[in-house]
């Protein structure tokens, strides 16, 4: 009897080793093609858009509130 039980587990062990030996390979380029895509998208969109800066550059003569009263007041118009 421990005999046949020796030879049992002896045939168990050999089957689990060989089964380790199967090579399977995944082709995951798909999926990570579709996560970078992703992750630019994601960068695109938390990255703000380059904002253009003008400068303005006034000289007032005169003031703009009021600017009939005081056209009046120094031109002497009216």
């Amino acid at each position: 009897m421990i005999e046949s039980l020796k030879k049992t587990v002896f045939d168990i062990e050999e089957a689990v080793k060989n089964s380790n030996n199967i090579n399977t390979t995944v082709n995951t380029k798909p999926i990570e093609d579709l996560v970078q895509n992703m992750m630019v998208k994601i960068e695109a969109k938390l990255l703000p858009a380059p904002t253009i800066m003008t400068r303005k550059f006034q000289v007032l003569l005169f003031p703009p509130q009021d600017a009939k009263l005081f056209y009046k007041i120094v031109l002497g118009a009216g």
